[in-house]
């Protein structure tokens, strides 16, 4: 809740994750099917201009938050990535919109 989140639940960690496309108003418009997405999301070298950081107070890990393209639940979700201090990443969700 202290990150705005409603209802979480937990991704596996060989989830389907994509950039949602931001269109540029000087990009042409198609009658054709939009484009929706903008590339696959690599957990080892995350795009951090889309990504934002949050720390919990007494956690050594953090959290990197975005909205991505979940293709498993075949719609947009808030994504949680957290890098604890030894492990590897862990995805959490939220469909709640941002």
């Amino acid at each position: 809740m202290e990150m705005g989140f409603g209802i979480i639940s937990r991704l596996r960690d060989n989830i389907c994750l994509s950039y949602v496309h931001q269109t540029d108003p000087g990009e042409p418009v198609h009658k054709d099917v939009k484009k929706k997405v903008d590339g696959k999301v690599d957990l080892s070298g995350l795009d951090m201009t889309i990504f934002r950081e949050f720390r919990l107070n007494g956690d050594k890990g953090k959290f990197l938050t975005a909205t991505l393209n979940c293709r498993a639940l075949h719609r947009n979700a808030v994504a949680a990535v957290y890098y604890p201090e030894h492990g590897g990443p862990k995805i959490y969700f939220s469909t709640d919109p941002p």
